[in-house]
């Protein structure tokens, strides 16, 4: 963990989201938006998840679509969702994998958000907050 200054307070959110198990949470800096999700993962490599953030009063669903067929994840994804509110979105994604850690990052308008995220079966659960 970073080291701040005796006058500096670290404030950071926490929650979870129990879909089936493995249980996603997570956690992140109380001035960006953080959130989680949990996809599954599907034979032709779409992910297929649910996803909530800090403060919301509802769950989210999100496809993720590869671009070209992924090798383990690692990839370009197209991302089609619908938000709690009912409205849907449209964007881009891109996994990575390092050391041990699944990364990835959206892009969905003007907005970006980056998380790190775990692989168990066919389970990929994933903790992320904005940029």
């Amino acid at each position: 963990m970073q080291q701040r200054s005796k006058s500096s307070v670290w404030r950071l959110m926490f929650l979870g989201l129990l879909m089936t198990a493995p249980l996603a949470c997570g956690g992140g800096e109380e001035d960006k938006t953080t959130g989680t999700a949990t996809y599954t993962v599907g034979s032709d490599g779409v992910l297929t998840g649910t996803w909530t953030t800090d403060g919301s009063t509802g769950q989210g669903q999100e496809t993720l679509t590869p671009a070209v067929p992924p090798i383990n994840l690692v990839g370009p994804y197209s991302v089609a969702g619908t938000n709690p509110s009912g409205s849907t979105y449209t964007g881009d994604a891109e996994i990575s994998f390092s050391n041990g850690i699944y990364t990835i990052h959206w892009t969905i308008g003007n907005g970006s958000q980056v998380g790190e995220c775990t692989l168990n079966g066919d389970t990929f659960s994933c903790t992320w907050q904005s940029e």
